[in-house]
């Protein structure tokens, strides 16, 4: 009795555990959408694209700033240890004076040459050509990523079609082994189907070796650090049953060279040194500037006399001046009562306002505008040249894809016909083989061929999807498996 419910609890542990297994697997199923997505988000040289775009971005705000004022404010304050001059009584006094100074001063350039407006403009094209950059990366990682998965279900196909041989020796194995004990078959029959099958079971090997490759590729693809994290999804791939290339080679071309963002970013970079001429030649206009200061004091030091105190008489002082006769001439003394000007009062008494317009005329500049300009046209030939190169090598890179797709899809057409004239040939042959009126030897060479075919259509099937899966990438279309 408990060893039966032992046995009930195991069964619904195990029901359990496949039950709560079941969303894992479901969610480790990637199709070739998530792994792009997966790889746009978190590809290490994307991230750092990214980041060159940002500042692209803060630059291009940045120089917009630069048109508005400036506006900054300054506050001090200064301790005077040491003998002073009283004005009041013309004698040096020893003490400690305190000060405070404020200011506030603004200024804009008004006109320097357009040099502003154009560094915008530079900036903008600047970040326009980084955004570019980016796409560029995106769309290589994307075309390596999409390589990788149709080499996975590539792989994956060759090892079904590997696994499907390796079942089919198996069969004729157990036949050929009864036909053996049964002394219909020499023995040699049997030594030849154990040598295919161990064959076969190598050959499985083989292709789960490369299909264990095809992922490790991908997974490195999307930096991902450890192996078996997902599987791909197997699509449901429809070729037609006369599959034709729908664009013509002008068409891909044309699109490409207007739209592809390696021509855009070489435009953007062309117009960027473009400007860099004109931000050259406004360093030999004049400058305007304008300004303004706003500033006040406060000194422990400024006093007035106290009208409301007593004037002390000190006495006379002889000078260093005398009279005509010679007799000295003195000087009376008084002691002036004096209170220090209030704090408040000394800031709205000492407030001074200043504006003012300023030009800078260059006038020598030891040639450095003149060589700064050419230097600046020389670059411009140099993007125009490369713009140019970049151009060239899409219309090959298209060329090469087009000429590709035609290829491969010609490639496919023929060997989905020999496939199926092969199949029909290798019927009529295992029916002579059942019937034992064909060797071993005869009827592997058959299965071989058969099974190489097989292989190849595979392969041609998935060089003609790739190559017009790019095609459709060159015509601004997503990626997808057809």
């Amino acid at each position: 009795m408990k060893t039966k419910r032992y046995t009930i609890l195991i069964i619904l542990l195990f029901i359990a555990s496949t039950l709560l297994a079941q969303p894992d697997t479901i969610k480790n199923i990637w199709n070739l959408e998530t792994c792009i997505s997966y790889a746009l988000e978190n590809n290490l040289q994307i991230k750092t694209q990214n980041i060159n775009n940002e500042i692209s971005k803060l630059d291009y705000k940045q120089s917009k700033y630069n048109l508005l004022p400036n506006l900054s404010a300054n506050i001090s304050r200064n301790y005077n240890f040491g003998d002073k001059f009283n004005v009041y009584t013309s004698n040096y006094e020893q003490g400690t004076t305190t000060s405070d100074n404020f200011s506030l001063g603004s200024s804009i350039v008004l006109f320097s040459g357009f040099r502003q407006l154009n560094t915008i403009k530079q900036n903008k094209l600047q970040m326009l050509e980084s955004q570019s950059e980016m796409q560029t990366t995106k769309d290589n990682i994307t075309i390596e990523i999409a390589i990788a998965y149709l080499n996975i279900l590539y792989s994956q196909e060759i090892d079904k079609v590997a696994e499907s041989q390796y079942q089919s020796v198996l069969q004729q194995h157990s036949r050929i082994t009864k036909l053996v004990e049964a002394e219909q078959l020499a023995r040699s029959n049997l030594l030849n189907i154990e040598a295919q099958v161990a064959k076969e079971e190598l050959n499985i090997v083989n292709t789960k070796n490369n299909l264990d490759l095809s992922y490790l590729t991908l997974y490195q693809l999307l930096d991902l650090h450890e192996t078996d994290t997902f599987k791909v999804e197997i699509p449901t791939i429809k070729i037609p049953a006369q599959p034709i290339l729908v664009y013509n080679l002008d068409e891909v071309i044309n699109y490409a060279l207007t739209n592809r963002p390696e021509v855009q970013s070489a435009e953007y970079k062309l117009q960027s040194s473009e400007k860099d001429i004109l931000i050259a030649r406004s360093a030999s206009l004049p400058t305007v500037t304008l300004s303004g200061y706003l500033t006040t004091s406060y000194s422990s030091s400024y006093k007035t006399i106290d009208t409301n105190g007593a004037i002390e008489y000190l006495g006379n002082t002889p000078t260093m001046y005398v009279t005509e006769t010679g007799l000295p001439i003195y000087m009376q003394n008084y002691n002036y009562p004096t209170s220090v000007v209030p704090y408040q009062e000394q800031i709205t008494n000492n407030i001074y306002k200043y504006v003012g317009v300023s030009v800078n005329i260059p006038i020598f500049n030891k040639n450095l505008v003149n060589t700064n300009v050419q230097k600046a046209k020389l670059s411009v030939v140099s993007n125009k040249y490369e713009l140019e190169t970049t151009k060239d090598i899409i219309r090959e890179t298209v060329k090469q894809a087009y000429f590709d797709a035609e290829a491969t899809l010609k490639k496919y057409l023929s060997s989905k016909k020999y496939v199926e004239a092969l199949t029909l040939s290798f019927n009529n042959t295992e029916q002579k083989y059942n019937l034992s009126m064909l060797n071993t030897v005869d009827y592997n060479i058959a299965k071989t061929d058969l099974i190489k075919a097989e292989s190849e259509l595979i392969q041609a099937k998935y060089d003609y999807i790739f190559k017009i899966t790019v095609l459709d990438f060159y015509m601004g279309k997503p990626l997808k498996i057809l």
